[in-house]
Formats: structure tokens, C-alpha cells, sequence
């Protein structure tokens, strides 16, 4: 991530931002059957992932970063119902972790000022456009969207898969929520007034200037099957930056 970074910061001409997976992430890892031969719990094995990150955000800040994104698929999956009831079936309980993943997220940038923050729940951007998760954030944005200690949370709202927009309301004050209203898993550019009313939409539970607009998701999660064109990724991005100044600039 050294190399990474310094490659990014000494091309980039504006402000930059690194991701990573959220230490939470990495419970999909976790084998009943093999990590304990190294770990008493799950539990254990995630606060030692988080523990390394810690290493890994201290390194990027002295080179400069002041900006760290989490990228968290997994909280996307418990917005599925189907995914919920697998995970109860086999003894799981999807509220209790959750609470423990919210916490330990948090404690990755505990003591660490000067940076901005941000968390983005992801739902799927597999080859091809694909998609891993249905059912909308209410499933989890009581439980889990108080408890998130960001300064941005980037929420994916580009099909009807993600449902409405009330769960803004669960949100913390102060915390930004990025509307991701522009999809990646088509080069059709998007309607800007069906963007724009949109946008007004999210106002009624979220005030205007503790929101922002992005794409849904990145443009290249994998190296294979972008279903977007260079020239798509530049008409959305356009796009993003025509409605922001239209919208936040007054």
C-alpha cells in the first residue's frame, strides 16, 4: 500500500482518498473448521486484522493521506433476506455480529485526528455488472447506521434493489451520506432530472448539505468485464461533478 499510495499522491492534481476493506470484511474468511487452529473465535481473528489495518492507516498518514475510505460488502449482504435466514440457519446471529462489526470498524481510526473518514456499504460489482445483494437498508440502518462513527457514509442507491430512502433518517448527524445514484453496471449514462429529483428525494430525510452524489460504485471492482466504456466513466463522472455544483454550490 506504500507504493500505492505515493504512486497516487504524486499524479493525482486534487485531494486523494485510499480504500480498503473494512477489518469487518474479513469474517467471510473465517472457517469454523481451520482458523481455530490459529484462533479461539472469530472474534479474536477479527480484532487482529484490525489491529494490522492500524498499522497499514498509520503508515498511509505519514505519507500524507488525510483521507481513508472502508469498503464493507458485508453489511450489504444483511440487508438480504435470503442471506439473513442462511446465516440464522446455521446458528448465526446476524443482529449480534453486526453490533460487533459496527464497533470494531469504528476502532480502526479511534485516536486519529486530522483525518476525514467514510464507509461505503456496497451491495455487489462483480464481472459484468453483477450484484450480490437485494432488500433495502432498512434491514440494517437502525441497528447498525447510529452506531457508525464516520465522517461519510456512501450508500449504493442506483436500482430499486436498495429500496428508500428513509433509513437516511437512522443516520448520524454530521455524518455526510453520499448518494450513490449513478450505476456502474451499465454505460447507458443516466437520467440527470430523474438524478436531480432523486437528490430532492433523499432531502426529506437527510438536510441537503449533509448529502453529496457519487456513482454507485467503482467503475472496476475486477479486472474483467467492465460493462462501462472509458467514455461512459467520463460522461457519468461529468455528470456527478454538473449536478454537485448545481445542487451544493448555491
Amino acid at each position: 500500500m506504500t507504493d500505492e499510495y505515493a504512486f497516487l499522491a504524486r499524479y493525482a492534481r486534487a485531494r486523494t482518498k485510499y480504500t480498503m476493506p473494512a477489518p469487518s470484511y474479513h469474517r467471510r474468511y473465517w472457517s469454523d473448521q481451520l482458523s481455530r487452529q490459529a484462533y479461539d473465535s472469530c472474534e479474536e481473528y477479527l480484532a487482529e486484522i484490525r489491529d494490522y489495518l492500524r498499522q497499514v492507516v498509520a503508515k498511509l498518514v505519514s505519507l500524507g493521506c488525510d483521507y481513508i475510505q472502508l469498503d464493507a460488502p458485508n453489511y450489504g449482504s444483511l440487508c438480504d433476506p435470503d442471506t439473513r435466514a442462511a446465516m440464522a440457519a446455521a446458528g448465526r446471529d446476524p443482529d449480534a455480529e453486526l453490533e460487533f462489526d459496527a464497533e470494531l470498524d469504528n476502532s480502526l481510526f479511534a485516536g486519529l485526528p486530522g483525518v476525514t473518514t467514510a464507509m461505503h456499504v456496497c451491495r455487489g460489482n462483480g464481472p459484468g455488472g453483477a450484484w450480490h445483494s437485494a432488500g433495502g437498508y432498512g434491514a440494517i440502518s437502525k441497528a447498525l447506521f447510529p452506531r457508525l462513527d464516520f465522517g461519510r457514509l456512501l450508500l449504493e442507491y442506483d436500482s430499486d434493489r436498495a429500496g428508500t430512502f428513509e433509513p437516511l433518517d437512522d443516520v448520524r448527524d454530521g455524518t455526510v451520506v453520499v448518494l450513490g445514484l449513478l450505476t456502474t453496471k451499465s454505460d447507458e449514462l443516466d437520467d440527470e432530472p430523474a438524478v436531480t429529483a432523486r437528490i430532492a428525494e433523499a432531502a426529506r430525510y437527510k438536510p441537503l448539505a449533509e448529502l453529496a452524489l457519487s456513482t454507485q460504485c467503482g467503475f472496476a471492482s475486477v479486472p474483467v468485464a467492465n460493462p462501462v466504456t472509458p467514455e461512459g466513466q467520463r460522461a457519468k463522472l461529468e455528470m456527478v461533478v454538473r449536478l454537485a455544483r448545481r445542487t451544493w454550490s448555491s
